[in-house]
């Protein structure tokens, strides 16, 4: 850890906070110390196998916690939104009722879904938003051209 770059980073960004203590941790983030050591306490017994885990989440690695410890405050966030407005390869959006392009209509990017099926492949979105902003870009322009304008 000490050599870790990404470690000694979020220590000087203030991203990830060391305590020494339950105690201190409790104190930072005010939770009730009894609550928090009675959760700590609870899964270290699940880890030595003497409690039952009743989520039985498969752990990889069974570790006990003990201090010192280590946290950071995380904000819920959107990361990618699956799903989303149907496109052709043209970045015509499909219309729900007929599946057919609906006229002059475009998307690209984060919007659109089904590109990559039902899953999306980690770090694609901004390969998305580029192929799929100008092909929507192009067809939108000569749409317009063809329309007069």
């Amino acid at each position: 850890m000490k050599n870790a770059e990404g470690f000694q980073a979020a220590y000087r960004d203030k991203t990830v906070f060391r305590y020494e203590t339950l105690a201190d941790l409790a104190k930072a983030y005010d939770i009730p110390l009894k609550a928090l050591q009675q959760q700590v306490d609870e899964y270290n017994k699940i880890v030595a196998g003497t409690q039952k885990d009743p989520f039985a989440k498969p752990l990889d690695v069974k570790q006990p916690l003990k201090a010192p410890f280590y946290a950071m405050r995380l904000t819920p966030k959107l990361h990618y939104c699956m799903g989303g407005i149907a496109v052709n390869p043209r970045s015509e959006v499909l219309s729900t009722t007929t599946l057919a392009p609906i006229p002059g209509l475009y998307a690209a990017g984060e919007v659109t879904g089904g590109v990559h099926g039902m899953d999306r492949l980690g770090g694609c979105s901004s390969v998305d938003c580029m192929v799929f902003g100008l092909e929507a870009g192009r067809n939108a322009a000569a749409y317009l051209k063809a329309q007069g304008n």
